[in-house]
């Protein structure tokens, strides 16, 4: 199972940030969105400015009566990228630059002396938050848009939380909250917000609820106890989803008032539910926007 300190560390993480990205898998299924627009509401009560990303989202085919969800941009930011020069002592006189034949030209003229060849260092900057979390990706590559490297941008002063109920996922981040035993990542969204003593409101009970409905086809499968349990807490937590609201939850249909198809496939799709074996992973632990 996942590691008790798992939510510990996200507390701690999250009470001492000064910007937080929160980035879903492509596509966007409803129980991401879910799990993204509740810990956007956890932010926002800590008062964390935050940056929300699902991309390729089409609010046209999003599930319905989801507050706020304008926030979420559909596009990545673009990749910053740094250029720094060692001046010494020195100082610059001006800076100008011009875009010239698909060329960006600098023009760095230094009160006195030059700049060597080797004063110019490159520095890849990819995104501004210092924390970023992952909701459902797997794999840094999944991120078709940035390099494989990516999760090299963190470290020291910034922090990569991932969480994750895929059992293949490589444990990419310096918190890594993986947990397959999970029906969904509002699940284990809720499950955190628990072992972090976090106070769930009604709006956050409601988006969860409706991500573990829909992740389990309105609990038919991916379901063990744990799961009724967790679905239990949250209508105690004011989810007052009504019927209308989730018969559509094992449809395809893309209307934007329906559920559609949940967030993950089973691993063994061919065992019954009681014959299949989680494989658990554990480690320690949108509009273009300007990260």
């Amino acid at each position: 199972m996942m590691q008790e300190n798992s939510g510990d560390k996200i507390q701690e993480v999250l009470s001492k940030a000064i910007h937080v990205t929160l980035l879903t898998g492509m596509p966007p299924y409803p129980d991401a969105l879910f799990s993204l627009m509740t810990w956007r509401n956890v932010l926002n009560e800590l008062g964390v400015p935050y940056s929300l990303v699902a991309v390729g989202l089409d609010l046209q085919k999003a599930p319905g009566h989801i507050e706020h969800i304008s926030e979420v941009s559909a596009k990545l930011p673009v990749q910053q990228t740094v250029l720094k020069l060692n001046l010494g002592e020195g100082h610059v006189e001006k800076v100008n630059y011009e875009e010239k034949e698909g060329s960006l030209v600098v023009y760095v003229t230094p009160k006195e002396g030059y700049i060597k060849k080797g004063d110019v260092q490159r520095i890849e900057d990819g995104i501004r938050s210092d924390v970023l979390i992952t909701l459902g990706i797997h794999a840094p590559q999944d991120i078709l848009q940035w390099p494989e490297e990516w999760p090299q941008w963190f470290g020291g002063n910034k922090t990569l939380i991932n969480i994750d109920i895929n059992s293949h996922n490589t444990a990419f981040g310096q918190i890594n909250a993986i947990d397959a035993d999970r029906s969904s990542l509002s699940e284990l969204t809720t499950q955190l917000l628990i072992h972090m003593n976090w106070s769930i409101d009604p709006q956050s009970a409601e988006l969860l609820y409706r991500g573990i409905v829909n992740a389990t086809r309105q609990f038919k499968q991916f379901v063990k106890p744990e799961t009724f349990e967790i679905a239990a807490y949250l209508l105690r937590h004011g989810a007052t989803t009504q019927p209308d609201f989730i018969q559509d939850a094992t449809s395809k249909s893309t209307n934007s008032e329906s559920e559609t198809v949940n967030e993950h496939e089973p691993e063994e799709p061919n065992k019954p539910l009681g014959q299949v074996q989680p494989h658990v992973t554990s480690k320690s632990l949108a509009h273009p926007i300007d990260l």
